[in-house]
């Protein structure tokens, strides 16, 4: 009787430290696996943006299976890309949309989308915004900068460094001509004297 009860005390004292060895397990599993986007050493960002102009757009080359910057990008579509950096100045972003498929998108060096406009099939779809850098979050800055013609819209940024992407899908050869404008038509520029 008293070997039995030595031996289930044992076994008790076994069942409770492999469940704790479970349970630590899976938290230590939990906590690598949400923390892996925070800690990977080569970020879309980075590799992105090496090599980009900042406050430039530069026009990526198309995308084959051999060479895919990223994953999940679409063969079928042509790229463009400008790397803001908005420490010294706001930022001007014009862009047009023609059609469906098209779309502009901003993103943190973190990988955040915090911005984004689908093409129409509707009608054109004409951008210009401006992105002003981060400060005192209490402070009352304007929403809209008014032209003659047309009120833009200011983007107060996270960070003040970022990645705008112009996606254009290609439909074919005949819409060639029409990307390549649309494409030309990008702009990201540093706005002086208006910080």
């Amino acid at each position: 009787m008293k070997m039995a009860l030595h031996w289930a005390a044992a076994a008790w004292g076994q069942w409770r430290l492999i469940s704790a060895a479970l349970v630590a397990a899976a938290i230590i599993h939990i906590l690598v696996t949400l923390s892996s986007a925070q800690i990977a050493e080569a970020t879309a960002y980075k590799i992105l943006g090496k090599g980009l102009p900042i406050n430039q757009v530069a026009f990526g080359k198309p995308i084959t299976a051999k060479d895919q910057p990223l994953p999940f990008f679409s063969p079928d579509a042509l790229y463009s890309f400008c790397r803001y950096d908005a420490s010294t100045a706001r930022i001007s972003v014009s862009a047009k949309l023609p059609d469906v498929g098209w779309s502009l998108s901003l993103h943190t060096p973190k990988g955040q989308n915090f911005y984004f406009v689908p093409g129409s099939g509707d009608r054109e779809t004409d951008i210009k915004l401006v992105l002003e850098p981060p400060g005192n979050v209490f402070a009352l800055g304007n929403t809209e900068i008014t032209t003659a013609n047309r009120t833009i819209p200011v983007i107060k940024l996270p960070d003040v460094h970022g990645l705008i992407i112009l996606k254009a899908p290609i439909k074919g050869l005949a819409y060639r001509r029409l990307i390549d404008e649309k494409r030309a038509a990008f702009k990201c520029q540093a706005l002086t004297g208006l910080r």
